[in-house]
């Protein structure tokens, strides 16, 4: 028995991961994600854990601002904002709670310096001069 009206296709959900995997050259850094994901457990030297994370932490990041501008045109500026501003220091929230489990504390105040920092010398201008 046939169905007049089929769901979602799968050719169309295949397509539109094609066309958000394909979007930028980063995105080949994704192939460093299972060795990233497989170099703690598998006690690799520190050196190597810590390149392949931050090789497959770069196309995430690119990723999920991807889809935060995404989801914010569908769901307007408001909420849009509420998105940018939750997620737009992810990255930063992973790499301090990480850092704080393993008793880190002068990686997460100098983590933070940096935040702090890098708002005052780059965002700020740049708010400014678009007054």
């Amino acid at each position: 028995m046939a169905l007049d009206h089929e769901p979602a296709s799968h050719d169309f959900v295949g397509r539109e991961l094609c066309s958000i995997l394909y979007a930028s050259w980063t995105n080949l850094l994704l192939l460093f994600l299972p060795f990233a994901l497989a170099s703690g457990s598998l006690h690799w030297h520190s050196s190597i854990v810590f390149t392949t994370n931050f090789c497959a932490l770069i196309p995430l990041a690119f990723l999920l601002s991807y889809s935060t501008r995404q989801l914010s045109k569908a769901l307007g500026h408001t909420l849009g904002g509420l998105l940018t501003i939750t997620f737009g220091n992810f990255i930063e929230l992973v790499v301090g709670v990480v850092a704080l489990l393993d008793g880190q504390v002068k990686l997460i105040q100098n983590a933070m310096l940096g935040s702090i920092l890098s708002s005052y010398l780059f965002v700020r201008p740049l708010q400014l001069a678009l007054k």
